[in-house]
């Protein structure tokens, strides 16, 4: 049998087809490398998303946002509630106080927030810079910017002691709410109550079942009063009532003519007007409503007890409370009745 003979061939290849493969090439290498680089991409999310301490069900408190218009810097600001909460509770309450009053503070703070975040509430001065809250307690609630913190507490260990306490009273609280079926309550709160809290009804106007009157156990009363000659009392409130008291009615004309459940100063008699006693807290600059009022001898002498309008929260009797043994919620269900606790879960709800 004849062997036959195959001649081999050989092939060269042009500029062009050397072009193509070359770019046949690296198209594979960069699908290649990609697929690897997507893989490890996905492999470092699985492990974040492994490694996470937020967990289906549970509060992710850090999603929730403000629009805070800032009065340090005049400027609106996208800020997370936890961060609001920690200015507002450094801004309102002495943090000498025990961490327990420190905490009650942090979640009435949070609910004040919530409360405005999701409608219920709102503030027409925030409103009209285009946001939901402002920095005063003027409209709202007092917010400290943080770089303000050692302005109020100075530096050193007493200083850092105070905003360890600061932390543990936001963090260990993250995400809690208080509401009332369901919904954020109004979480008004105040300085000192002279031994009863006040009804919203007669401060406010609303009727909230969960801001009723109730005890306040406190350290003082608070007591505090402010004297005026009866000119002065009477240029003070002739500019704002436009009442005919004179020097020589006055000691029959200016007095309490209703007291609230609470024992609060409800409607005053000032010469031929009469007003509120939140009226004339704010004409005078007086510290509550929990008022006495004498007229002799030349002398309008007005006696306060407590500080504050007296609705929601005693800050100093929540104090008294914690160094008595009770815990944030027990402090927060005896001011605001019928209450509950709450994580935030959804916030688009």
């Amino acid at each position: 049998m004849r062997r036959r003979h195959i001649k081999k061939r050989s092939y060269k290849y042009g500029k062009k087809e050397k072009s193509r493969i070359v770019t046949a090439a690296a198209v594979i290498l960069f699908i290649f490398f990609t697929i690897i680089v997507h893989f490890n991409d996905n492999r470092s999310v699985l492990s974040k998303i492994k490694t996470s301490n937020i967990k289906i069900g549970e509060s992710s408190a850090s999603s929730v946002t403000l629009r805070l218009y800032n009065l340090y810097t005049q400027t609106v600001d996208e800020i997370d509630i936890e961060e609001y909460v920690k200015g507002v509770v450094i801004g309102e309450m002495p943090l000498d106080f025990d961490i327990e009053a420190l905490k009650a503070q942090a979640v009435c703070a949070r609910t004040y927030a919530y409360y405005y975040i999701k409608g219920y509430g709102t503030s027409t001065f925030a409103k009209e810079h285009d946001a939901v809250l402002a920095s005063s307690h003027l409209y709202g609630q007092e917010w400290l910017p943080e770089d303000k913190y050692s302005e109020k507490l100075g530096t050193g260990e007493k200083a850092q002691e105070y905003l360890d306490k600061l932390s543990e009273a936001v963090e260990s609280t993250k995400g809690e709410i208080i509401t009332y079926n369901g919904e954020p309550i109004a979480a008004f709160f105040f300085s000192s109550s002279g031994g009863q809290t006040e009804n919203a009804s007669s401060v406010f106007n609303i009727d909230a079942p969960y801001l009723v009157s109730v005890s306040s156990p406190e350290d003082s009363d608070g007591a505090c009063e402010k004297t005026y000659s009866y000119s002065e009392f009477i240029n003070a409130v002739n500019s704002a009532y436009n009442t005919n008291l004179t020097v020589s009615n006055i000691a029959e004309n200016v007095k309490v003519i209703r007291r609230t459940a609470s024992g609060r100063a409800d409607i005053i008699q000032l010469g031929n007007k009469t007003v509120t006693g939140v009226q004339l807290r704010t004409t005078l600059g007086l510290r509550s409503t929990n008022m006495n009022i004498t007229v002799s001898s030349g002398v309008v002498k007005i006696a306060t007890k407590g500080y504050g309008h007296g609705v929601g929260m005693s800050q100093y009797g929540a104090n008294y409370m914690a160094k008595s043994g009770s815990t944030y919620t027990e402090i927060i269900k005896h001011y605001y009745t019928g209450v509950d606790i709450e994580q935030i879960i959804d916030i688009n709800k």
